[in-house]
């Protein structure tokens, strides 16, 4: 077959005359004869496309493998699974193995989904944090072939093809806190990519489901998919030189996203019951804990991901902060610009509203992620993706928007590596341990590890923590009532049995200090509980004490 002339690192998408963000117009890809007209002209197929899809995805495949084995020590640590978040999650999956609800018995901020899906991905694999870290690859192969239809779809320029391969490490992170913020990524990455090519019905359905994973930015989503549908339904026909709506058209295409929201709902509710369902579709309890918590992007605590005192420049370049940045403020301005191109379009589909439609949902979904849903400093790798896709959807041209990519792709090639080096230095200096279960730490914490189990060994013992399963990874632990020790999440019935436990308890076990997640003191009555504990033995990661 006679090779394409848009190879698999693409070629310029079409834009419009006289356009500062799409740049000058070419006509657009014509459409085979006797091929379903596409929803939009300009992302017409080639007979070449399913082969530069999978072409791509091998690509991003490859590489999404490479930094899984090279973040292995990071992403398999023994503190973020002992201690951690990543711990958690397999204390829900206990705890919903006893018989525990979700949201009644214990805290939970997060759909139900990922909960259904972490029975069945654990029942097969075992719970171990192993399965956990397969589960992430897993999941990042799959954004991997949605980043792949996207940028086929968008038939990116060679420069944004270059930022797809540089950031992609930045914007498939190798591990996440939970299932359900990967489940929630994977989800909404894939819809965005059936929303470039066109496909909003499948966008829409995909973005449903993402809403029982973690009741977030999907809403949000959803909700501009839903706009853009009846904007096109009025566009879809004329009768006498005036728009009407077309209602056949609408009903098509909330079909798929009706049918998917009511399975759900009807699936899930049946196995947790209504309550739980209730609690955990709505956004209502998240928006309540980042409250309590003070959490934001300008919050005390948030600022300390992108305020950084007495670091240089270099030390600020070596870090993730000036492309996320970066991307959010040039987002910031293509976002709306292409917002008023697709307000000022006619009634009709034309070449650049595909791209326009992408970039103006990236930059409103980035701004509200921002505004309103930054909660720790940690919580930038929840939805770099969208900055990703949305970069490089503005990327086409080789004027303004081509120089700005080229200089985000430069500045994320710096810190991705430092983030390489750190993660050799991370294989050089750590190792998987029997003594910590077999997760990765250096020889400092394997040895601070080792004096725990033998403070505690043979003698009743709590490990108290804001998260973690050290409870479920070591026999010499009370078994877990709760997942997370948090304000506004945890039921007054957990603090109380937690109260009860430490009371009793011959040894507790926790974080040595503050920022290696000790427990604030939200409750008082928790805060004088702690108090009342005599320091046995203090590291510099962890301590044991006993009652006075």
């Amino acid at each position: 077959m006679r090779r394409s002339r848009i190879g698999w690192v693409g070629a310029r998408m079409d834009h419009n005359k006289n356009d500062p963000i799409a740049g000058p117009q070419r006509n657009p890809v014509e459409r085979p004869a006797g091929s379903r007209k596409a929803l939009f002209p300009e992302l017409a197929r080639t007979a070449d496309e399913p082969a530069r899809v999978l072409t791509l995805w091998l690509v991003y495949t490859l590489e999404v493998l490479a930094f899984a084995a090279l973040r292995i020590p990071h992403d398999l640590g023994f503190f973020m699974f002992a201690f951690g978040d990543r711990g958690s999650w397999l204390v829900v999956q206990y705890l919903t193995a006893h018989g525990y609800r979700p949201t009644i018995d214990f805290g939970f901020p997060y759909g139900l989904l990922p909960v259904m899906f972490g029975r069945a991905w654990f029942g097969m694999l075992g719970l171990t944090p192993a399965a956990f870290q397969l589960a992430m690859v897993a999941g990042g192969v799959a954004m991997a072939w949605g980043m792949a239809r996207f940028a086929s779809a968008m038939r990116l320029s060679r420069i944004g093809q270059a930022l797809m391969i540089v950031a992609l490490p930045v914007a498939i992170q190798s591990s996440l806190p939970s299932l359900s913020h990967l489940l929630e990524a994977v989800l909404l990455c894939l819809a965005i990519a059936e929303h470039s090519r066109g496909r909003r019905a499948a966008a829409l359905a995909l973005t449903t489901a993402a809403c029982f994973a973690k009741p977030a930015l999907g809403y949000v989503y959803g909700f501009l998919l839903i706009v853009l549908i009846v904007a096109k339904c009025w566009r879809g026909s004329e009768s006498g030189g005036k728009s009407r709506f077309d209602w056949r058209d609408l009903g098509r295409t909330l079909t798929p996203a009706a049918v998917t929201g009511t399975s759900l709902l009807l699936i899930i509710g049946s196995v947790y019951g209504i309550r739980p369902l209730v609690s955990s579709v709505l956004p209502l309890n998240g928006l309540k804990i980042y409250k309590e918590l003070d959490f934001g992007f300008f919050s005390p605590f948030g600022r300390m991901f992108w305020d950084m005192p007495g670091a240089s420049i270099g030390d600020y370049f070596a870090t993730v902060v000036p492309f996320w940045i970066g991307s959010t403020l040039w987002l910031a301005i293509a976002g709306p610009w292409a917002g008023w191109r697709l307000w000022m379009a006619d009634r009709r589909d034309v070449p650049g509203r595909g791209r326009d439609e992408i970039i103006f949902c990236c930059a409103v979904l980035q701004t509200l992620f921002v505004l309103r849903f930054f909660g720790p400093p940690m919580s930038w790798t929840y939805y770099p993706y969208l900055l990703v896709i949305g970069v490089a959807a503005t990327s086409a041209s080789s004027s303004g928007p081509a120089v700005a990519a080229l200089a985000l792709a430069l500045t994320a090639l710096v810190s991705q590596a430092v983030s390489g080096a750190v993660a050799v230095a991370q294989w050089k200096n750590s190792a998987p341990s029997p003594v910590t279960a077999g997760l990765w730490a250096n020889s400092s914490e394997r040895a601070e590890w080792s004096t725990v189990e033998r403070l505690i060994a043979g003698r009743r013992t709590v490990a108290v923590s804001v998260a973690g399963c050290a409870s479920i990874l070591f026999p010499d632990f009370e078994k877990p009532i709760g997942a997370y020790l948090v304000l506004a999440e945890a039921t007054p019935a957990e603090v109380d049995q937690t109260i009860k436990r430490i009371s009793a308890a011959e040894r507790v076990v926790r974080p040595a200090s503050l920022s290696n997640g000790d427990p604030i003191t939200f409750w008082p009555e928790l805060t004088r509980t702690l108090d009342n504990l005599e320091v046995v033995w203090k590291g510099r990661v962890y301590q044991v004490c006993r009652r006075r």
